[in-house]
């Protein structure tokens, strides 16, 4: 009984020790499943948490600036998405996926890879229905427990700054010197040149008939191979006057040329009736069909002394822009009749009121000449007035600035436009590095008027 009793408690002990090893082993055992279960899932959260850049090693737009406006084409309104990622990646997460946002907006899209197995993926961003600003672009990787984001790729969306230069071929002479500068940086900056082009060269005793078929032909050159435009300009030279038919008017002038003649050059445009004007216009558009340079869609006055009537003339005959306007100024005892901002933009003039866009307006169009002009102007002025349009260089609306240049003393504006070209130089679209883009009046005028309907 004793011997039973002694076996029957070693017995129990033995069980005891066994359920207690058997608890303990479960115990551990369970604790080890739970460490691997634990430390699996460690690893599979940590594992997106590498630095972007171990992860994606580009990630990159195509273009910085996206310019808004009906007379860009979708494709320019897109942004081109590219992300590059390491190669390794995908070892780990075969079936992560890949998309990208805009902060600030709900804009969201997918990039996909190239091809089959490839590490470079993109995707197409609409820019069109984004406000003009300045936008941050991430790429993200999505795994099955967590998101890695990229480092940021900025943007800017904006309405163009357009810049037309103008020269105003004054009915003089121009030398060869002057003409090769003009090309040259024009051509050096990709420049399309608004040439308003003075007939008077066909008509005056002062310079030859092969000279003046040289001087076309130059600006006829240049608009078939440059893109510029060939528009009128007018002095109301004594002899150019009576060619049209129009007894000349000695008064109101501004004084002699600045030559030193006394050969109508400062005589008022506005000084001539509306009739007058009218014989003077198609005389003058007579004289470039003639003579092989088409018909001008483009005028400025000589001295911007154009006024109502010389308005409502230009519309009759055809013109569809005029570019006389400026703002206020003198020259020798004669006041300007124009009192516009550095700031105005095309407009319709008023038919009694050519400074004001209000009321009963012409349908012609007045494209200011706001940029100023080289010869009285220094090159930080004529700067000052772009970067008063430009503002924040970010444009909630088109704008324009137009600037005025002579050829026959282009010794003074050579200079001053060469400096200016090489800051405009350094916000331009072509570039990608700001929203300017240089462009004719005439092409100026089909967009305006394009967006007016």
């Amino acid at each position: 009984m004793i011997f039973s009793g002694i076996f029957a408690g070693k017995k129990l002990n033995l069980t005891r020790t066994f359920i207690l090893g058997a608890l303990t082993l479960s115990a551990v055992f369970g604790l080890y499943l739970n460490f691997r279960q634990s430390n699996i899932k460690a690893q599979d959260l940590t594992r997106p948490a590498l630095a972007s850049q171990d992860i994606f090693t580009e990630v990159r737009g195509n273009k910085k600036w996206i310019l808004l406006g009906d007379e860009f084409t979708n494709a320019q309104k897109t942004l081109k998405v590219g992300v590059r990622l390491a190669d390794e990646f995908w070892t780990d997460y075969p079936n992560a996926t890949l998309s990208y946002r805009v902060s600030g907006t709900e804009i969201v899209g997918r990039l996909r890879a190239q091809s089959l197995g490839s590490n470079l993926f993109e995707g197409s961003l609409d820019a069109s229905s984004l406000k003009p600003g300045k936008y941050e672009l991430v790429a993200e990787i999505q795994t099955d427990s967590n998101a890695v984001v990229s480092e940021t790729v900025t943007f800017q969306v904006s309405y163009p700054l357009y810049v037309s230069w103008t020269l105003d071929w004054e009915g003089y002479d121009v030398s060869q010197t002057y003409l090769n500068q003009i090309d040259s940086l024009a051509n050096t900056n990709k420049i399309p040149v608004t040439h308003f082009f003075n007939p008077r060269l066909f008509v005056t005793e002062e310079v030859s008939q092969s000279r003046a078929r040289f001087l076309a032909n130059w600006v006829k050159e240049r608009k078939d191979s440059r893109g510029d435009e060939i528009a009128l300009h007018l002095h109301m030279f004594t002899d150019l006057v009576k060619a049209a038919g129009v007894i000349p008017n000695e008064k109101p002038s501004w004084g002699k040329s600045l030559f030193g003649e006394n050969d109508g050059y400062g005589v008022l445009t506005s000084s001539y009736s509306y009739e007058e004007t009218l014989k003077l216009l198609n005389f003058s558009k007579e004289i470039f069909i003639q003579n092989g340079l088409g018909t001008p869609a483009s005028f400025r006055a000589g001295g911007w002394f154009a006024d109502e009537e010389t308005l409502k003339a230009l519309e009759n005959t055809g013109f569809r822009l005029d570019s006389s306007g400026r703002t206020s100024y003198q020259i020798g005892s004669q006041s300007g009749l124009w009192d516009l901002k550095a700031t105005t933009q095309p407009y319709h003039p008023n038919s009694l009121n050519q400074n004001s866009a209000q009321g009963d307006v012409l349908n012609i169009w007045e494209f200011p000449n706001n940029g100023a002009d080289s010869y009285a102007f220094s090159a930080a002025q004529l700067y000052e007035r772009f970067s008063t349009n430009l503002g924040s260089g970010i444009l909630t609306n088109k704008k324009i600035v137009t600037y005025l240049s002579h050829p026959e003393w282009f010794s003074v504006d050579n200079p001053k436009m060469n400096e200016l070209f090489g800051k405009i130089g350094k916000k331009t679209y072509r570039a990608d590095a700001g929203p300017v883009i240089y462009i004719t009046l005439e092409e100026a005028q089909q967009i305006w008027a394009t967006n007016e309907r």
